[in-house]
């Protein structure tokens, strides 16, 4: 069981990060890229019903994914506006509140598909 759980998270890990170059190398919109984050996580969860025995705690994975997903997009975001590895790009903000607006806005496009109004 334990063998299925790590290929199975293994391997949306894999499809999650070619969807993350995707992105950067093709300059697409946030949405675009949380859309198709979400896609993953509903084919995971079609996945883990139709084969119960697969995943011991498909929530937990899906979980771990998510994270996943969010810190590769987070990374992205610090590298373009100056707290990545980029020191000559003059950093927007280093402050708490930005970070916890980008989390925000990550979580209510993958929930709602659109940006925040």
């Amino acid at each position: 069981m334990k063998e299925c759980t790590e290929a199975v998270e293994g391997t949306a890990r894999s499809v999650l990060k070619s969807l993350y170059e995707v992105f950067v190398n093709d300059r697409q919109d946030d949405t675009e890229y949380i859309r198709n984050v979400k896609a993953v996580m509903g084919a995971l969860q079609r996945y883990s019903r139709e084969n119960q025995d697969a995943l011991s705690d498909p929530e937990s994975v899906k979980l771990k994914l998510y994270r996943f997903s969010k810190e590769l997009w987070l990374e992205n975001l610090k590298r373009e506006t100056g707290d990545g590895p980029d020191p000559e790009i003059e950093p927007v903000a280093d402050d708490m509140e930005y970070e916890d607006y980008y989390d925000y806005y990550f979580d209510y496009i993958y929930n709602h598909g659109v940006y925040p109004r």
